[in-house]
């Protein structure tokens, strides 16, 4: 079904007032625009807003659904004929839709194609020149589109932002876009909107200063007020407190891209000042979520290659204009001045092993290959130059002991270079043809590694002894196209190289062969690797991906042993990643990137994902459950077992349990191989408050004493298998949402049926739970309704909540019982107001079905895990979407089936359709202020203070 929309604060339709007028209609396809929509209206509405209006302009995007025979309802004729600007989203969707059609033509027939902006969000736009139309391929463009246009229409091309979550006006890129379609709207440069944008922001800091003026005054004039003058003054405070946090949060906002650690201050500083806002608190949560530490800028060109010093105090960049850049890690400020030598690129850096040397390899196709050894105290050059061989150097590497110096040249050369007296060791070793673009010692110094091209465009990699100089074993084949870099793991067992075609790929250094399938994950060149100090994650860098310069550049963290990646990649970067690298502490790394700047990430933030996967079910992963003092995990799995795992070591406690028998109705079609002797899928877990007993439902209904691993009941519901439990909270009642549509209660005492079914749907009850107090049960019906019960009289509390229309429903009650939530198949969640019924937001992002929802225990945090391989994270208060989504299992086999939140609130369990259990770090949603300060690694400075918080004494932070 399609959707015109409009800001529900304006108007929706139906409800505009009279003589209502908008800058823009939004036109679109609801199916697969409708979350880009309404981001792209709040885009349009807060660039350049002058601070006492709501909005920059007046933007029509109606949110209510039109039934298949109703046509354009009036209203939104009348919004049409209102507006001066017709923005389309053009897809494949769209260009389908009758609705968007009518909107058109009305529009042309009306306006004209002047006032027509196009955004294409999927699909091809072509113009076909010898038609003077647009082209028959252009699948965004449908029929109504046709003939109207007499030359070649601008658009702007978005399909980069469709599916990406983080549209908001912090993303560069979705920034300088809405600004262009804001300046065609108000018909001024794009410049000007810019400039108003900056004007703005300066308005505002000035009208805080106003206020800070007028209420001093207020204060002076009120205290000889005695009593009053308390109230007024007081009240004074809190306002301007009020002003000011709402000044730090769009500040923090701004900022959070380009100094991360300034913005996660100021984001604290605006909570401290006002705790009880929801806006501040989702403050410092989406900071909280930032990967990003610092940004440090000063070359005027890209940063090549990044390295820290052994002790990790310092970071060296090598810059394409022929400069070597020094940080000081701790304080993010450049140490002392740039090193130069020539203007050819430095293209990698090095520090030798005891931090005193600093090596720089000099690029250029032309000359001779030279590596420049410089004093890392004085910052002088140590010699002359190291020259050999021709194409430049690409890369250099110091081994273990500091004695040897590798470097990798353009002409298809390594050669080798004693440090202290700046001699070429023996002949050059041979390697590609087509040039060496990385080299790097073994942990013990006895193997070199060097990454090539041969003249067939093949990519090779080699490995030499350092003692005899020779080849050990066959080269191996690495990729099609180059090798851009070679890493070795901290115990010297593995290698990973990073390729041309997009991979990376780990071998076995005593076998030479290949450990598993190559990482594929960016489809971008891999022009860099590294391995975490212990060995545990490895880093890759990409270029840019995508249709044009504004594609996708990013970073990936993966977890070695499982070979997947940990968490979503990091993004928002201008160009290509050229360099990825540790520091010795494994707390942050450094990327070199194509814009200059050279980036901090804090790992931690940047993994999510704890270790590996708990890998073990042979299919899906239906369900999750902790045990109610957080220690244990149960899973129900799609291969007929129950299988319990130690939260704190991620090992499996003994051997999978066998789960309930299949019911009558047998297994659903499709069902995966079952463990000889399991029981039928396992659709369901749950543990008793007492943790004492687990329940598991998959047709039948097993009861399992934990301590002795007996099973002490099966509840039989007949034709009405069992697809979910749920104990009541005082653990005396389990409530059994069933295959017929019907929820049965049972007494676990007796492990009797309490009375007559529940319900009566020709779809099954996919999901059940109780509210915290016991006294309400809600049930998720198939068809995408959500139906409430009185659990004492066993009635059901008025007619069914309608979630979605496209089925599934899995529901959750929040802690403090204010709240029911619903994910539902059409990619929503809807939030629920308990005591009205009513419904209170609807949460969208998602690509596919939400299969599972979760609260956490504080009842702030929403977690939904979708058919789209991502659990994404909600502020419940804002209903605004925390950070990136935690990303799930990659390939083929994609669905997250189960979240699940432990007790305390730190650790986030995904069951998945790939047989895996991931658990996500989320302790910065628990802990989110000393997280922050901890991230951060310092307070507000007294100057940064006085700059941002006007009118108010000094406070720290970061206690």
């Amino acid at each position: 079904m399609d959707v015109i929309s409009s800001d529900p604060a304006a108007g929706t339709a139906g409800r505009e007032g009279p003589g209502k007028t908008y800058d823009a209609f939004i036109s679109y396809a609801h199916a697969g625009d409708e979350g880009f929509s309404a981001a792209l209206q709040r885009g349009l509405q807060h660039l350049a807003k002058p601070w006492n209006r709501r909005r920059a302009m007046e933007v029509f995007r109606d949110e209510t659904s039109l039934s298949a025979s109703s046509g354009l309802e009036p209203s939104i004729w009348r919004a049409l004929d209102a507006s001066r600007w017709l923005v389309l989203l053009a897809s494949p969707e769209a260009a389908r839709s009758d609705w968007v059609s009518e909107e058109i033509t009305h529009w042309v027939s009306t306006k004209g194609a002047d006032h027509l902006l196009v955004v294409v969000t999927e699909g091809t736009w072509a113009w076909d020149k010898s038609s003077g139309d647009l082209s028959a391929a252009s699948t965004a463009a449908g029929r109504a589109l046709r003939g109207v246009f007499t030359t070649e229409p601008k658009y702007v091309n978005m399909t980069w932002a469709r599916h990406n979550a983080d549209l908001t006006l912090r993303n560069a890129n979705f920034r300088d876009q809405v600004a262009t379609l804001a300046a065609a709207i108000r018909e001024v440069s794009k410049e000007d909107i810019e400039g108003e944008d900056v004007k703005q922001q300066r308005r505002t800091r000035r009208i805080v200063r106003d206020v800070i003026a007028a209420l001093t005054m207020l204060v002076l004039v009120a205290s000889s007020l005695a009593i009053w003058a308390n109230v007024e003054r007081l009240q004074a405070i809190h306002e301007l407190k009020v002003a000011l946090s709402g000044q730090l949060i769009s500040n923090s906002e701004l900022i959070s891209n380009t100094n991360p650690v300034l913005s996660k201050l100021l984001s604290i500083a605006a909570w401290r000042l006002n705790p009880s806002s929801s806006e501040a608190r989702y403050a410092i949560l989406s900071a909280a979520a930032l990967t990003g530490l610092a940004v440090l800028s000063g070359s005027g060109g890209s940063a090549n290659s990044v390295a820290f010093s052994p002790d990790g105090k310092i970071l060296a960049s090598g810059n394409s204009d022929g400069t070597v850049g020094l940080w000081d890690v701790a304080t993010r400020q450049q140490a002392g001045s740039i090193l130069t030598g020539r203007v050819s690129p430095v293209e990698s850096v090095a520090f030798s092993p005891d931090g005193k040397i600093l090596a720089s390899a000099i690029g250029g196709t032309l000359g001779a290959g030279t590596v420049r050894l410089w004093d890392v105290a004085t910052h002088q050059q140590i010699g002359s130059p190291l020259t050999g061989g021709s194409g430049g150097v690409s890369s250099v590497a110091f081994s273990p002991d500091g004695k040897i110096l590798a470097s990798g040249t353009g002409d298809g050369t390594v050669r080798l270079w004693d440090v202290a007296t700046h001699q070429q060791i023996g002949s050059p070793l041979p390697a590609g043809s087509g040039g060496v673009g990385s080299v790097t010692f073994s942990p013990d110094g006895k193997i070199l590694a060097g990454g090539s091209t041969l003249g067939n465009n093949e990519g090779i990699v080699q490995l030499w002894d350092v003692a005899t100089h020779q080849q050990i074993g066959r080269a191996l084949p690495g990729s099609s196209g180059d090798v851009r870099s070679v890493a070795f793991s901290p115990d010297g067992k593995t290698f990973a190289s990073g390729n041309d075609d997009g991979t990376v790929r780990l071998w076995d250094v005593a076998t030479h062969q290949q450990i598993g399938s190559p990482l594929n994950g960016s489809g971008g060149v891999v022009y860099s690797v590294a391995f975490s100090p212990d060995g545990k994650t490895l880093a890759s860098a990409t270029g840019v991906t995508g249709l044009s310069a504004l594609g996708v550049a990013t970073v990936r963290l993966w977890d070695v042993d499982s070979q997947q990646q940990l968490g979503s990649p990091l993004t928002g970067l201008a160009g290509a990643v050229y360099s990825v690298t540790f520091s010795p502490d494994g707390k942050i790394f450094a990327s070199g990137n194509a814009d200059g700047t050279v980036r901090l990430w804090d790992v931690a933030t940047s993994r999510q994902q704890i270790g590996s996967p708990l890998a073990g079910p042979v299919g899906p992963v239906r369900s999750v459950a902790f045990s109610p003092d957080g220690k244990t995990l149960a899973s129900g799995n799609a291969d007929g077992t129950e299988r319990l795992w130690d939260v704190a070591t991620r090992q499996q406690i003994g051997s999978p349990l066998a789960g309930p028998l299949p019911g009558l109705l047998g297994q659903p079609s499709g069902d995966t191989v079952r463990v000889p002797g399991s029981g039928g899928i396992v659709t369901s877990v749950a543990f008793s408050p007492d943790g004492k007993t687990l329940a598991s439902a998959g047709g039948t209904v097993q009861l399992r004493d934990l301590a002795s691993g007996r099973i002490i009941g099966n509840l039989d519901t007949g034709l009405g298998d069992a697809e979910s439990v749920a104990f009541s909270p005082d653990g005396k009642i389990l409530a059994t949402g069933n295959y017929d549509g019907t929820v049965r209660l049972w007494d676990v005492a007796t492990q009797q049926q309490i009375g007559s079914p529940l319900g009566s749907s020709p779809y099954g009850i996919e999901s059940v739970a109780f509210s915290p107090d016991g006294k309400i049960l809600a049930g998720g019906n198939g068809d995408g309704t959500v139906r409430l019960w009185d659990v004492a009289t066993r009635q059901q509390i008025g007619s069914p909540l309608a979630s979605s229309l496209e089925g599934f429903a899995s529901v959750a009650f929040s802690p403090d019982g204010k709240f029911l939530a619903s994910g539902n198949g059409d990619g929503t969640v809807a939030l629920w107001d308990v005591a009205t019924r009513q419904q209170i937001g609807r949460l969208t992002g998602s690509a596919g079905a939400v299969n599972s929802v979760a609260f956490s225990p504080n009842s702030e945090t929403l977690a939904s895990g979708t058919n789209d391989d991502t659990v994404v994270l909600w502020d419940v208060a804002t209903r605004q979407q925390i950070g990136s989504p935690l990303t799930g299992p990659a390939g083929p086999v994609r669905a997250v089936e189960s979240v699940a939140f432990s007790p305390d609130g730190k650790v986030l369990a995904s069951g998945n359709e790939d047989g895996t259990v991931r658990l996500w770090d989320i302790s910065y949603l628990a802990e989110t202020v000393p997280n922050l300060c901890a991230s951060a690694g310092r307070s507000l400075t007294r100057v940064e203070w006085t700059h941002n918080v006007q009118g108010l004494g000094y406070q720290e932070v970061c206690p």
